[in-house]
């Protein structure tokens, strides 16, 4: 026989009912609204812990908020913001940015301060991919897709001082007109801003020559998917004119090194 390991409840009284503190925003209700209006309501009880903190089904609650149904729960006692993490981790209902927001809201600095660079600096051209790879050494997509240097785990690290360096990078790069470049020529933003972020990480390369010559020759950059392939270009066209032993092979050096 079946063990039965827990009760569903159910009540209307939607107040009861508590945000958890980095808990993602409510985004997706309407769309189970529009289901449960089409095809009726498929009993699926949200997730909470003692304190009535809702672990999993925020969206559910509000459509049945909305609909004034009453909402099916489960008590979980001892649960928290680790273990809705969990469950959103390896979905794709929570996105990269939510779970950055989620761990800045509840106090981990190198969050707060990858949060404030997303917020800002991706209404000036950036995705979140090209902050990340400008904010983290070695934080390179290869082919498959990058690991975002844990992010979405509760790994992710940003010093005080290397959120200062990416600040100052961010900026030199709208200045200098990467990101004006990169729009108008439709580059593949992975390899583009991974091959621009490994720029300015190398020494030997004069950041501020190395976007003239880009922007003066648009049309010898082509979009790749690749970094290493977009690092090639960039070798081409940066080392044109130089004694062979100025010139600088970015991408070389790239496939020398190993990147998360």
């Amino acid at each position: 026989m079946d063990k039965v390991i827990g009760k569903i409840y159910q009540t209307t009284n939607y107040d009861s009912f508590k945000r958890l503190k980095g808990n993602r925003d409510v985004r997706n209700a309407k769309k189970i609204v529009d289901s449960i209006n089409k095809v009726g309501y498929v009993l699926s009880p949200i997730l909470v812990n003692e304190n009535m903190e809702v672990i999993d089904g925020q969206n559910r609650l509000d459509a049945l908020r909305q609909l004034g149904l009453p909402v099916p729960y489960i008590i979980q006692e001892g649960i928290g913001r680790t273990e809705c993490q969990a469950l959103n981790i390896n979905q794709s209902n929570w996105t990269t940015e939510q779970f950055i927001n989620s761990y800045a809201e509840c106090g981990e600095e190198s969050y707060e301060r990858l949060q404030f660079l997303v917020s800002t600096f991706k209404k000036k051209g950036f995705g979140l991919e090209g902050v990340v790879f400008m904010a983290v050494p070695g934080m390179i997509p290869r082919a498959g897709g990058a690991t975002y240097a844990g992010i979405k785990e509760g790994t992710f690290e940003l010093s005080e001082d290397r959120y200062e360096l990416t600040k100052t990078r961010l900026i030199s790069a709208i200045d200098l007109g990467f990101t004006n470049f990169k729009e108008k020529y439709e580059m593949n933003g992975r390899s583009f801003w991974g091959a621009i972020a490994y720029a300015y990480e190398h020494q030997e390369v004069d950041i501020k020559q190395l976007a003239y010559k880009i922007i003066a020759n648009p049309h010898e950059i082509i979009s790749v998917s690749r970094v290493a392939d977009q690092l090639r270009y960039f070798d081409d066209i940066y080392n044109k004119g130089k004694k062979p032993q100025a010139r600088v092979f970015m991408s070389t050096d790239f496939l020398k090194r190993k990147y998360i």
